[in-house]
């Protein structure tokens, strides 16, 4: 009984999720068990949090806690995983005795220290109920189909690692280029490797996990340790309304640029992939637990080291956004006390430790230089009325290019960053007026003599100033920089993310300064509703309520079209299928694929036995290992793709031991009968866009 009144707010939390969900998204019995299987790994964490939290904290930061401990130990068991080649069994068996152990460790402390209390005590609804409700309408309607810009990236990994119950990086997608290694941007895998384990456990096709159902229950996770987390940074005084309001605001009513690369984007793609969890959660958990250790509380101390599997392998740049933040978070959270300052130095050398680590590993995208070169072909090719074959914004840094990108840009004979990166930004744009607001505030505070509001008030007005100056300081050397150095502009242009938590921390206190103390209930209560109802009205595809009004701008409005189309071709796959039944019929395993088409990613069963396939990383991988050798495959394989003439053919065919070629595009079936009656190849057409070829064409 002690045990289960512990559990019950993360009980209640998660069952309130799936009603909603069941009845909102709506769900199916796919949803309960995915949700379940979160529910039951967020279980471990909060059982074991209190060891270092301690018993008294609010549900909320509870909850918070429980998030940080199980994914540290989700990221030492992926790292042990690696290096003993621990499968999924085995960690499934790990999890459950560390459950049952915490849960026995937790009910004797509870019985130990429960002498004299009453047996049940009156169950009161949690004080910030009305936020969590909101939070779980919010993300069940916005993020049952949200947008995952880049999550087929590593989706051929997490179904190879499902498929061979694995929790080790595969090699699927580089060893139909004749490479026997994963790419290293590939091995940063500790993230990615948890909606496959989820799968395993609830057995739910993982890219169904990845684009339906995993996507609600992370969203309210990480939403919900966000605003805790914010809140913490800009002091007790600031409402979870005002934080939400700050989080949310640039989607619902500043939002004002549509790409990649600014926060609306981010904060509604898809929260499986890894540069967004490192975003959104795991670099603001750190945060958090490094101001608490400056505070004098050691045992965070714990927790901060425990996550150093998830800082080095979730995503490369988590430990260059943390080295950026040194700066602007030492200013906010440090006291003029000499061991606070003697630890936030110790914190910051830690940080330069972890880059080097992170270089070292050698995770990170690698092969730039023949990224770029491998661009450059591409692009000449193009000029001769042929298409290009990668994702647009790559061209950018060839000079003399006319095709668009969202950051760069040539402004003589110099390439720099746009300045739309920072004011093309809702966050960031709010997060200058912010710092002017600050600024006032705490002028104004000055003249009033509050020693507390002016001393908090100096510490995130600095901190927002700082990190201003640091943006515009990266926009006014990048022309420097990316000139001399043009095939590192794809890590440039995302710098200046590492900025979004001390800017929704700055957000937050400018709003809170914005709103009389009379009328602060009213006002959290009116930005909750509004809340509430812009993401019902996204979820039944009508329009925000200020979609009309002057001046006011929400993503949601502009992604209904999209949504509408997500949720149409999801509704379309039933809830049970599984990896085996997307294996097309006609593939043998014996058959070596020639896949003539740009949408690869999403056909693990003909890449698992492919012969090349079209991405610029793993092509610069290839050509990196391979020489040569891997120049004449691509120009072959791309003749073929835009049906240009080609010669060797068969030759080629025969070295390759390809025995399916595969065209469903438009005139598909036409060309590979011309290749096969120019080239002399015996072949047949056994489906639509599917023509086998005979044994004897390619043992000959």
């Amino acid at each position: 009984m002690p045990l289960l009144r512990d559990l019950s707010p993360l009980i209640a939390g998660h069952s309130a999720l799936l009603i909603a969900t069941l009845t909102l998204g709506p769900g199916n019995l796919a949803d309960v068990r995915v949700q379940l299987t979160w529910a039951a790994f967020l279980a471990l964490g909060w059982l074991s949090a209190p060891w270092w939290i301690g018993d008294h904290c609010a549900p909320i930061r509870r909850y918070f806690a429980a998030m940080i401990s199980s994914i540290a130990l989700h990221g030492l068991l992926a790292c042990a995983a690696s290096l003993t080649g621990l499968g999924m069994k085995a960690y499934l068996t790990i999890m459950a005795v560390a459950l049952l152990a915490a849960a026995a460790l937790r009910y004797g402390h509870l019985v130990r220290t429960a002498v004299g209390a009453a047996p049940w005590p009156v169950v009161r609804p949690p004080r910030h109920s009305l936020m969590i409700t909101t939070l779980i309408v919010f993300s069940v309607c916005v993020y049952r189909t949200p947008r995952s810009n880049d999550i087929h990236q590593f989706l051929l990994q997490q179904q190879d690692m499902l498929a061979n119950a694995s929790l080790d990086v595969s090699s699927i997608g580089m060893s139909a280029m004749d490479v026997d290694q994963a790419m290293p941007r590939w091995k940063s895998h500790y993230w990615h490797s948890l909606p496959s384990m989820i799968a395993y456990t609830s057995g739910v096709a993982v890219d169904q996990v990845l684009l339906r159902y995993a996507t609600i229950p992370i969203a309210f996770s990480v939403l919900l340790c966000l605003a805790e987390v914010i809140r913490s940074l800009a002091g007790r005084r600031v409402s979870y309304p005002i934080v939400l309001l700050a989080i949310l605001g640039s989607v619902l009513l500043w939002y004002r640029n549509f790409n990649a690369f600014n926060y609306s984007f981010r904060i509604t793609n898809n929260l499986l992939l890894d540069k967004d969890i490192a975003l959104f959660f795991l670099i603001p958990a750190t945060l958090w637990l490094a101001r608490g250790w400056i505070a004098g509380r050691s045992r965070y101390g714990v927790p901060l080291v425990a996550l150093l599997p998830a800082l080095l392998r979730f995503h490369p740049l988590t430990s260059i956004y943390l080295l950026l933040l040194a700066a602007p978070v030492a200013v906010l959270v440090t006291p003029a006390d000499p061991r606070a300052i003697r630890r936030t130095a110790t914190l910051a050398v830690a940080a330069v430790v972890l880059c080097v680590g992170v270089f070292l590993i050698g995770d990170a995208q690698s092969n730039h230089q023949q990224i770029r070169e491998i661009i450059r072909i591409d692009y000449r090719q193009s000029l001769d009325e042929r298409p290009i074959h990668y994702w647009v914004g790559f061209y950018n840094t060839l000079p003399g290019t006319p095709l668009p990108s969202d950051t760069t840009e040539w402004v003589g004979d110099r390439l720099q960053l746009k300045h739309s990166v920072i004011t093309g930004c809702g966050l960031l744009a709010m997060m200058q007026i912010g710092v002017l607001v600050l600024g006032v505030a705490t002028w104004r505070g000055k003249r009033a003599d509050s020693r507390r509001l002016l001393a908090s008030g100096w510490r995130l007005l600095g901190s927002g100033l700082v990190a201003a100056g640091m943006l515009w300081g990266m926009w006014l050397v990048s022309g420097v920089f990316l000139t001399r150095l043009p095939h590192y502009a794809a890590g440039y242009e995302r710098l200046h993310w590492f900025a979004y938590p001390i800017a929704l921390t700055v957000v937050a206190g400018a709003l809170s300064c914005c709103v009389p103390r009379g009328v602060r209930r009213t006002t959290g209560i009116a930005i909750l509703v509004f809340v509430g109802v812009s993401a019902l009205a996204y979820r039944f595809e009508i329009s925000t309520p200020l979609a009309r009004a002057r001046g006011f701008n929400s993503l949601l409005d502009a992604e209904l079209a999209d949504m509408g189309k997500r949720r149409a071709r999801w509704r379309s796959i039933a809830p049970a299928r599984t990896l085996a039944d997307l294996r097309p019929d006609y593939l043998r395993p014996s058959d070596r694929v020639l896949l003539l088409d740009l949408e690869t990613t999403k056909h693990y069963w003909l890449i698992r036995q492919g012969v090349f396939w079209a991405d610029p990383y793993v092509e610069a991988f290839a050509w990196f290992h391979r020489g040569d050798d891997f120049l004449a495959d691509r120009k072959l394989f791309y003749d073929l793709l835009d049906r240009q003439s080609v010669s060797g053919l068969a030759d080629w065919i025969a070295r390759k031991r390809i025995t399916l070629i595969i065209d469903k595009r438009p005139g598909g079936d036409a060309f590979l009968a011309r290749l096969s009656k120019r080239h002399g190849l015996a072949m047949r057409r056994i489906a639509a866009g599917v023509w086998r070829v005979e044994l004897s064409t390619v043992s000959g």
